[in-house]
């Protein structure tokens, strides 16, 4: 039996888009009788699974801390290690030099690596010095790790031009799928959980994740002071609950288990991703968020925005509805045209559906890493 270890930093039940994401790898290797470990951070909980093992070890990334968890490495003993990394996650100042060193480690035992890059890099701002000069260090740490990888994955193209200035490698695109493991379906729950939110006569929007929820928030009172029933549910807490307060519209669930999240997207009418775009295109909405994933795995009419990192999966007028400006008024009237109209509402939610399940379904992620896993396998041993 193949022996496969993932380190991540953050696992369930710990709210992090990377820990849900490696769970739910973690969960396919087991499926296809892999033995399966995971290294994380030393935390009170732990989701549990006979499958997995889980070594919630880690207290910091410190060379003490990378030395104790290549003990464990030794234990494990596994035949290929999948990084999930992040900058941010393993430094508090988002320089993680010590995770490099953990890595550089690894690659001396000679354990194949497969590196995730959820994230890369800040921008190159040369108008803020600080910035700067940490985006430059990150980038140095990203082409070292590289070097010591034997491959490299990453969930956008944004990314994989930033990953091929720093290397010759190449470097896999696999979208991140939904952390949402099952659609909810249960007609007679559905119903009495919407009326527990909104009134007959309301359409709910949803949202999913930790954003900046002023534009939709703008948005929806500009749609209802003409005239629109809406109902705003943000699945997941809001940090400021003043907001709450002054609007009576928004319904937020606080923090909840991703089964009981998955119950409130299956009542949504639409789903808002509200990415921010800056004035010069930075941003937008991509596949690097468990919480698209979600959105079109049920199937929802999806409107998000139109930025540098909008990836090519995303189509306007396909599978999603592109806002060309990051202005309320923009998406006020891009909200309104799915609320009127049916036939796009259906195209928008049936190209969501085709989506997922072709390129957003675990499954499909895993065979994407399983291929992976043996072009290394091959390499290791040619006379296979």
């Amino acid at each position: 039996m193949k022996r496969i270890l993932i380190i991540s930093n953050n696992y369930p039940p710990t709210i992090c888009g990377v820990g849900d994401y490696s769970y739910g790898l973690a969960l396919e290797f087991a499926k296809a009788s892999y033995n399966v470990h995971v290294i994380c951070k030393s935390q009170l909980d732990i989701r549990q699974s006979a499958d997995i093992h889980v070594h919630p070890i880690v207290e910091n990334w410190t060379i003490g801390g990378a030395k104790t968890v290549l003990k464990v490495v030794r234990n494990i003993n596994p035949d290929v290690i999948l990084l999930q990394y992040v900058p941010n996650l393993y430094s508090k100042i988002a320089l993680p030099f010590n995770f490099l060193y953990f890595v550089f480690l690894i690659q001396k035992r000679k354990i194949p690596i497969i590196t995730m890059f959820h994230e890369v890099s800040y921008r190159l701002n040369p108008s803020n010095a600080k910035s700067y000069f940490i985006a430059q260090l990150q980038r140095i740490i990203a082409l070292l790790i590289c070097k010591y990888s034997n491959s490299i994955i990453t969930s956008i193209e944004y990314y994989e031009k930033k990953l091929k200035k720093l290397t010759y490698k190449k470097v896999a695109v696999i979208p991140i799928g939904s952390p949402i493991i099952e659609l909810f379906d249960n007609h007679a729950y559905q119903i009495e959980l919407r009326k527990s939110i909104c009134k007959a006569d309301e359409i709910i929007i949803a949202t999913f994740g930790v954003r900046n929820f002023s534009i939709l928030i703008d948005a929806t009172k500009q749609l209802i002071s003409k005239g629109s029933k809406i109902k705003l549910l943000i699945c997941g807490k809001i940090n400021d609950e003043a907001i709450i307060a002054e609007n009576d519209f928004i319904k937020s669930t606080g923090i909840l288990s991703l089964t009981d999240i998955g119950k409130h997207l299956s009542i949504a009418d639409i789903f808002v991703m509200p990415d921010e775009v800056k004035n010069n295109f930075e941003g937008g909405t991509c596949n690097k968020s468990g919480s698209l994933a979600a959105a079109f795995q049920f199937g929802l009419p999806i409107i998000g925005f139109k930025g540098d990192m909008t990836n090519d999966l995303l189509v306007d007028g396909e599978n999603i509805i592109l806002c060309e400006e990051y202005k309320s008024s923009v998406l006020a009237a891009n909200i309104h045209k799915l609320i009127i109209d049916k036939n796009l509402k259906q195209t928008i939610s049936s190209g969501a559906k085709l989506t997922f399940a072709k390129y957003f379904a675990q499954k499909r992620i895993f065979n994407a890493y399983s291929n992976i896993v043996a072009e290394i396998n091959k390499k290791s041993n040619p006379n296979i």
